[in-house]
């Protein structure tokens, strides 16, 4: 148990099951904060790899073979990848918008013009990560920047609730977004906010809650079930199961 945490608090004072109201509890006045449970969970994370399910390329360790099987990065910006490396460990996947070519001359100072535009980078983003906590896929407890509410989204670093409602803005107006680089595109969220969410974020969902509820209308009892289960290129399989009377 966590000191101050009160079903209340966890469940909306009009939803605490029966079963954890005690005789000693002090009901809180009537309030409209919005319950935690629906916004919590234990079981979270998304595999390490890419919409198609292929394994991400590491941009700290890749040869350029490696980086060049990736479509839009040609021989020399993947030569710029593994030289800009030598000197600037990548700290997130946005840190390609600073690779830059070689300088005039054969210089060994990477001063000539950024290679990857913002748009490759939207591109190729969901097929690299930085290293092994960057952009998803640690088991975290990453969140869906597709289907996460404004209360959600505002805890994350880097966003208070107007960043929040712009990310909500960008995904209605322009639809899901097709990796989590696309949030450069939402107003306010620059390349060190983004660096601050990319680790935390994901644009897709592998874990899933259901929950069913039946009633005998005859007695009146009334049963909920609730499942928490995985789907990915691996097949389904059920991390939870819990059943309650109502």
């Amino acid at each position: 148990m966590i000191r101050g945490i009160t079903p209340e608090l966890l469940y909306g004072e009009s939803s605490v099951p029966r079963r954890l109201i005690s005789r000693n509890s002090q009901a809180a006045p009537q309030s409209t904060a919005v319950a935690w449970e629906p916004f919590l969970t234990v079981h979270s994370g998304v595999s390490d790899v890419d919409a198609s399910s292929q394994t991400r390329v590491n941009l700290q360790t890749a040869s350029e073979r490696d980086l060049t099987a990736i479509q839009g990065i040609t021989e020399s910006i993947a030569r710029a990848i593994v030289a800009h490396r030598g000197r600037n460990t990548f700290q997130s996947i946005v840190d390609l918008l600073e690779v830059r070519a070689p300088g005039s001359g054969g210089s060994a100072n990477a001063s000539g013009p950024a290679l990857i535009s913002e748009d490759l980078f939207l591109e190729i983003a969901d097929r690299v990560v930085a290293g092994e906590n960057d952009q998803g896929g640690s088991g975290a407890g990453e969140v869906n920047i597709n289907t996460a509410p404004l209360e959600v989204l505002a805890c994350l670093p880097g966003l208070d609730r107007q960043s929040a409602q712009g990310v909500l803005n960008q995904r209605k107006s322009g639809g899901p977004f097709k990796n989590i680089a696309w949030l450069l595109r939402v107003p306010g969220i620059d390349r060190e906010k983004f660096k601050q969410l990319a680790s935390r974020v994901t644009a897709r969902s592998e874990t899933f809650r259901v929950t069913a509820e039946g009633k005998v209308t005859a007695s009146g009892v009334r049963q909920r079930v609730q499942c928490v289960f995985r789907v990915n290129a691996s097949g389904i399989s059920t991390l939870a199961y819990r059943e309650d009377d109502l």
